[in-house]
This record gives C-alpha cells, structure tokens and sequence, in this order.
C-alpha cells in the first residue's frame, strides 16, 4: 500500500500504473505451522538450572543410556572415562575434574555460569558429536585422542554415517536423537575442528591433558571463507596518476 501510495503521488512524472493485471489482486496471508518437539511418553524431560554443570531431569529420574545420546544422557564405558588417559597429567588440575566427562561438564560450564546459553548450546554439540564418535567410531578416551585422532575425526566430518543422522525433529531425551541434521558443509566442518581447538587448549592450559591433539589440524581449504574484494572503495586509474 505505501508503494502504491507513492507511485500515485508521482503519477505525474512517473504516469499511471496500469493495475489491471492478476498481480494486483490480493493475496491470502502467510500460512505457518509450528511443529512441536516430539517426545517420547515415557522419556522424562531435562531442564538447565542456574549454575548447573549437566540437565537434570524434572522428576529427578535420570534414564541414561549407552550408544548414540546427548551428553546429560551418555553412559561412558568405565574403560573410556580417562581415569588413566594416555595423556592425562601426573598432577592435579585446575579443574577440579576426575575424568574426561567430568573435563566436559566443567569446561562447558563456564559458558553455561557465564550467561553464553547460545555458545553453550553450539560448544555442547559438538563436543558431544566428538565425544560420540570417540566413544563408537575411535573406542577412544578424550584425554587419549592423540594427532592421528584428531586427523582421523577431521576426515570422518566430510562423509558421517547415516546412523548418526536424524531427521525427525525431536527433543534431546527423545529415544530417535541424533547428534546430525544432516552431512556438514566445509565451513561448518572447520567449525567443529575450531571448537575441539578450545576445548583441549582449555584442558592443557588448566593441567588436564599434556598437549592439544588438534593444534597442528589445519583447517580444510574448502571451508576457508573467501574474501571478496570492495570495488566500490578501490582505486581508478586517474585516482592513481
């Protein structure tokens, strides 16, 4: 309405809008469908508190499970917790954690205590898609994942098994939960490989691990973000002269 306002304001220097065609007929108003999280009946939900390192359950009946599932939910075989991980320092760490779950829980934390829910949220998947493949794919502790590792899940972004796959929208304590959409675009992959940087630069700094395993990974040149030069502020030839 306001376009066709101002076209009539300026009907003098601009003539008459011809409306006689369909185009100009009303249109019915955007249809939109919100789909609610399925959940699973017999699944308990899990909620954030303030100050909380991990969910806990509104009925205070934790269901975890091995295999594929959200960190809240994840059932870490005793021999892949990191009591005695390959890289694990001799001394006590800043942390205060016991093993690499532990490790996880803190490190995400200090988003969560920070008021970072966004990056908490973005941090959190993809340690815990790591944590997943090290646990299923690897059969590897975090404070065990050596350079070969780090190459190894580097290179497994680019093609990821259906099985880690969902396609249902559903919530995090749901049963169908996967930790992928779908396959991940190069920018995304370096993503992952950047977030995985902080997180053992976090844990080497704070005296959990001795070094980073993805400190030499070198981001893929696919997923490098082009620069495109401003025409409109370069130089002409005459500006030069």
């Amino acid at each position: 309405r306001r376009v066709e306002a101002w076209l009539e304001d300026h009907s003098a220097t601009l003539g008459e809008v011809d409306k006689s065609g369909t185009q100009w007929g009303s249109a019915p108003g955007l249809q939109t469908r919100i789909v609610p999280l399925q959940r699973a009946p017999e699944v308990i939900e899990l909620v954030y508190l303030p100050g909380a390192t991990q969910a806990t359950p509104r009925n205070n009946q934790l269901e975890l499970r091995f295999g594929v599932a959200p960190l809240e939910l994840m059932i870490v075989p005793a021999h892949l917790l990191g009591h005695n991980g390959l890289f694990r320092t001799n001394s006590p760490n800043h942390m205060g954690a016991k093993n690499d779950l532990d490790a996880v829980m803190i490190w995400l934390n200090t988003y969560l205590s920070a008021g970072k829910m966004r990056t908490f949220e973005a941090y959190r998947r993809e340690i815990e898609r790591f944590y997943v493949w090290c646990i299923l794919e690897a059969q590897c502790a975090l404070s065990s994942v050596s350079l070969g590792h780090a190459q190894g899940y580097q290179a497994w972004l680019k093609a990821i098994p259906d099985k880690y796959i969902g396609s249902a929208r559903v919530a995090r304590d749901h049963p169908d939960w996967r930790p992928f959409r779908g396959q991940l675009e190069p920018l995304s992959q370096n993503y992952a490989i950047g977030v995985l940087h902080q997180f053992y630069e976090a844990l080497r700094k704070n005296a959990y691990v001795t070094g980073n395993p993805f400190g030499s990974v070198r981001p893929s040149v696919d997923g490098k973000k082009t620069r495109i030069m401003d025409t409109s502020r370069s130089l002409s030839a005459s500006d030069l002269k």
